[in-house]
C-alpha cells in the first residue's frame, strides 16, 4: 500500500492551511492593543458612607505603614513604578498591594505627585511623593 496522498488532495490540503493561516494572521493582526495609562472609570454617583470613610482611613494608615517598611528596606521611598514590584529580597514591596479608593474614580492606580493638590491631578485612587513619602487618598474630602 501506498502512503503517498493523490496529487490533487494534497494540493487542496496545502491550499487549506495557506488559506487558515492567512485569516487566524488578519484576525490576529486586527485585534486592539490593551489600553496604557489609567483605566478610565466613570465618576462617583454619591458621597462616601461614613462608615466607607472610616475604612478608607484605615486603608490609608496601613499603605502608609507598608510603604514606610518599603522605605526601610530600600533605604529610601520608593518610586510609582516601583510600588507594584518586589524589593531586593524578592518580596513584594506592599504585601497587600495597593488598595482601591472607593472616593476615586480611578481603579487601583497612583499618581505621583509632590506639594499641594491642584485639583487637575489625573483620575487616580493615589497620590505619592516618593520625595517625603506622602501619601493622599484622591477623592477624600478632609475633615
Amino acid at each position: 500500500m501506498s502512503s503517498r496522498l493523490h496529487p490533487g488532495l494534497a494540493a487542496l490540503l496545502w491550499a487549506v492551511a495557506v488559506i487558515s493561516s492567512i485569516g487566524l494572521s488578519a484576525l490576529s493582526a486586527g485585534r486592539p492593543r490593551p489600553q496604557e495609562g489609567p483605566p478610565d472609570a466613570p465618576s462617583r454617583p454619591r458621597p462616601l458612607l461614613p462608615a466607607e470613610r472610616a475604612t478608607l482611613e484605615a486603608e490609608q494608615r496601613a499603605l502608609e505603614r507598608d510603604l514606610a517598611a518599603a522605605r526601610d528596606r530600600l533605604g529610601r521611598w520608593p518610586r510609582v513604578a516601583e510600588l507594584e514590584g518586589k524589593g531586593p529580597d524578592g518580596a513584594p514591596l506592599l504585601p497587600d498591594g495597593l488598595p482601591d479608593n472607593p472616593a476615586a474614580e480611578a481603579v487601583g492606580w497612583v499618581v505621583e505627585g509632590c506639594g499641594p493638590l491642584t485639583g487637575a491631578e489625573p483620575p487616580a485612587d493615589w497620590r505619592w511623593c516618593p520625595d517625603d513619602g506622602t501619601l493622599i487618598a484622591l477623592g477624600l474630602p478632609p475633615r
